[in-house]
């Protein structure tokens, strides 16, 4: 959370570092140029702020800060700046104003494209006038003018009004908040013209009490006797009207409440503490019923079976497989089984075109023709099929 709460106190090493050549093209160092953008933007808006106007219709936009395709997947620099609401293609076809940090410098920059150079061809003097007053160097297209040559100038393509501050001077603190406050307070009502959006001017209450400062005494006619208001606390601030908490179940209010009114110009400006962050309450936890034991669905007992008792039948029943024969069963007469016979011996020469007779396997009892002779074996012909058998299973015949 770190991350997203950066102020800008003024410029570090680190801001420029993180744009370093050996980085520009590795997603490593995202978050490090993530935290300089979000100080640059912290600065512009204190800079308007002290400026004392609303960047009302404006919108601060920002390059994107981790290598992408638009970026030709390279990080040199990031650019902050003001421009229109909603607008799209910002860094390449619309106006806008703000701050381009990379690891030389700080570049103030109000670029206008010639996409829209009839908007600010009218504008060519005022914007003579800007550049001379604040310093800022002048391109048009490829051509680099002087402020008083823009004036006259009928050339076409983006114009660049450019101010240019080293890292060093920027470090060394000649870019503060205030230079970067007058510089807004210029450019951005110009920006607004441009862009046909009506800022606002913004007037503090506590502004007049700040211009008189604390040397400036009482009003005349006020009370000298009265008491001096008390130190301002630790504590934070509430507004000086108590408050009834509101009847919520479990609220349990962590403030007490004040009913002074409170003290020195410091706490008048800080804002209720109750509009920033709204009063904690503590809710009842929610109380789930325990779940349940799991208990097995209890088993019906089987019932009980009569054992049968069946007279055996000889006759019926197969034999085992322990038994070796039928003729050995109980109550039949004992018989013998046919006798094997051997295979007939070979009366002719086994060669290949010799007809031969299968004793054994799948085609036993068929007759081929041996078509080749092959060590054990032999690939024989039954018909339009060739078959591969053992020649101790062929007759020649």
């Amino acid at each position: 959370m770190a991350l997203f709460s950066e102020e800008f106190a003024g410029w570090q090493d680190s801001d420029f570092a993180a744009f370093d050549s050996a980085k520009w093209r590795s997603n490593r160092f995202t978050p490090e140029r993530t935290k300089v953008r979000l100080r640059l933007a912290a600065a512009l808006e204190s800079a308007v702020a002290a400026a004392g106007l609303s960047p009302a219709g404006l919108e601060l936009w920002s390059s994107r800060q981790e290598p992408a395709f638009t970026n030709q997947h390279e990080v040199r620099s990031l650019t902050v700046a003001w421009t229109r609401a909603g607008a799209e293609n910002v860094e390449t076809a619309h106006i806008y104003a703000g701050v381009v940090i990379d690891q030389a410098g700080v570049t103030l920059r109000l670029r206008l494209p010639g996409e829209q150079q009839a908007a600010w061809r009218p504008m060519q003097a005022t914007l003579a006038e800007l550049a001379g007053l604040a310093g800022m160097g002048v391109k048009l297209g490829e051509t680099e003018l002087t402020p008083e040559a823009l004036t006259a100038s009928e050339l076409a393509g983006d114009l660049l009004l450019e101010r240019l501050m080293t890292r060093a001077e920027a470090i060394g603190g000649l870019l503060t908040v205030d230079e970067l406050a007058a510089w807004s307070g210029v450019v951005l009502p110009l920006l607004a013209q441009l862009l046909g959006v009506t800022l606002a001017a913004v007037t503090p209450v506590v502004a007049a009490e700040l211009q008189a400062g604390p040397e400036s005494g009482p009003e005349p006619g006020a009370d000298e006797t009265q008491e001096a208001a008390p130190a301002p606390s630790t504590q934070p601030a509430l507004p000086g009207a108590s408050r009834d908490p509101p009847a919520r179940r479990g609220y349990r209010p962590q403030w007490a409440p004040q009913t002074e009114a409170r003290a020195g110009q410091a706490e008048a400006m800080r804002p209720p503490i109750d509009r920033i962050m709204p009063p904690t309450w503590h809710p009842e936890p929610i109380r789930r019923p325990e779940p349940m034991p799991y208990a097995p669905p209890p088993r019906r007992p089987e019932p009980m079976r009569q054992p049968q008792t069946r007279r055996p039948d000889f006759q019926s029943q197969p034999p085992r497989s322990n038994e070796r024969s039928s003729s050995f069963a109980p109550g039949r007469p004992f018989e013998l089984g046919p006798t094997p016979q051997k295979p007939a011996a070979s009366t002719g020469l086994l060669a290949a075109g010799a007809r031969v007779e299968l004793q054994k396997g799948l085609f036993a009892g068929k007759t081929g023709t041996v078509a080749e002779v092959s060590g054990a074996h032999v690939q024989v012909l039954l018909g339009l099929m060739s078959v591969r058998v053992p020649t101790t299973d062929l007759r020649v015949l």
